[in-house]
């Protein structure tokens, strides 16, 4: 746990609250509305797809007077940890040292870069980690119905929310036995079809489409260039290896019964892998990792996690119990590869933080202060702002920020924003 702080610690300190992007800023603007009772749609600003998950989680935390942009860091950054924090505690307590080292060590052997991709709010890293807690809830309380039912439905939600994190779908198949899937299947089967049905707004109010994304081919020449493509293999293979070994020990420790299911587990794992790779976004990256391909991937080391703890569950004669130094010897190892993970990150730290994005990337301090000085020009009770050339770090961040409706309609995604101003009787600053 206290080695998990620090390292949240040094990533939010370093690479995740100092700078800021623009659909964090949305994410954000979004929290703060929600948590004043005004919906007035029910995915990403403008888009008719992309449920912000972590907007509504973080909604509660603004609704206490946390600003928004930094509440939704702490929800992604929190979201991180939770599978990792549950299968160590489980190893922990069934002392399986062994098993509690290999999960726990994951995190720590990661590329610093993935770790960032992963903790930045985009509702990639967050949906993983709650699929990824779901299925372990469902593996260790699976004699709770109504715990099975809830976690279904939040499995269902993120797998609607983030269709990438329908790779660890095949690791539903530990949660099967003793009919199980009866109590958590419905859940899962109401909580994606209730985010899919949200998208029906769009077809009832059309011009509330802001943006207007390409659909998603699926090509068997897009798996054969995307096979033959060492930029985009790179990603997924390096999580693999990463997340062998824990997969290798817990099947080693497993019954011969979860061994079979471990199995089935990776082979529908793989197929899943492979259609991803035949679709077309999966070219779609950059080198930051504001919009790397990690973003694509975020679940596959969970998947390790997820394999330790059904090995946790199951009863093998080749599990082993804590012996006596066992537990301090694994604490040094982890944080010798915290350290190491650390000094490797601090020395790209730059690299980070400059590589150019689609949408750029500010400094947060700047966008604060730049807000705050705009806000403090006008009565955000009475005026609002339009300003003459586009600037998002202002249309969506001094809202969340300093409670200053700003805009630039001609971009803005926000195509209900005029019915709003004119609701509040606003009236017009020009900047």
């Amino acid at each position: 746990m206290t080695l998990y702080i620090v390292q949240a610690v040094y990533y939010s300190t370093r690479f995740i609250f100092p700078v800021v992007d623009a659909d964090q800023l949305v994410m954000a603007d979004m929290a703060t509305f929600y948590s004043q009772g005004f919906i007035p749609e029910p995915y990403f600003w403008g888009q008719n797809y992309l449920f912000p998950l972590e907007s509504w989680v973080a909604t509660p935390l603004v609704f206490f007077n946390v600003r928004a942009d930094i509440a939704i860091c702490l929800v992604s950054v929190t979201a991180f940890y939770l599978p990792y924090l549950a299968a160590t505690f489980l190893a922990i307590k069934a002392r399986r040292i062994l098993l509690f080292f290999i999960a726990g060590l994951i995190p720590f052997v990661l590329p610093p870069a993935y770790i960032i991709a992963t903790m930045i709010p985009r509702n990639f890293g967050t949906t993983s980690s709650l699929v990824a807690l779901g299925i372990i809830l469902l593996i260790t309380r699976s004699e709770s119905k109504t715990l099975s039912m809830s976690a279904g439905a939040i499995i269902g939600i993120c797998f609607a929310s983030n269709p990438a994190t329908a790779i660890l779908a095949p690791a539903l198949l530990f949660a099967t036995t003793r009919k199980r899937w009866k109590f958590w299947a419905p859940g899962l089967l109401i909580g994606a079809f209730g985010i899919y049905a949200l998208g029906y707004f769009y077809v009832l109010n059309p011009e509330a489409i802001h943006y207007h994304p390409e659909p998603i081919a699926l090509s068997l020449e897009q798996l054969k260039d995307s096979l033959k493509t060492q930029e985009i293999l790179f990603y997924p293979l390096l999580l693999a290896a990463i997340t062998a070994p824990a997969v290798i020990i817990a099947w080693i420790q497993s019954s011969k019964r979860n061994r079979r299911f471990i199995e089935f587990v990776l082979f529908g794992t793989a197929l899943f892998c492979l259609g991803f790779l035949a679709t077309d976004r999966i070219s779609s990256y950059t080198l930051s990792p504001f919009y790397s391909s990690y973003r694509f991937w975020t679940v596959l080391p969970l998947l390790g996690v997820v394999i330790v703890t059904s090995a946790l569950c199951s009863h093998s004669e080749k599990a082993h119990t804590a012996k006596k130094y066992s537990a301090p010897i694994a604490i040094v190892l982890l944080t010798v590869a915290l350290v190491a993970q650390t000094v490797l990150a601090e020395n790209r730290s730059g690299s980070y933080l400059t590589l150019p994005t689609p949408t750029g990337i500010e400094n947060r301090a700047k966008v604060a202060a730049d807000c705050k000085s705009l806000a403090s020009s006008i009565d955000i009770s009475r005026n609002y702002v339009e300003l003459s050339q586009d600037d998002p770090w202002l249309m969506y961040g001094c809202y969340s920020m300093e409670g200053a409706v700003v805009t630039y309609f001609e971009k803005d995604r926000r195509t209900w924003l005029p019915k709003y101003i004119d609701s509040r009787g606003l009236v017009r600053v020009e900047k």
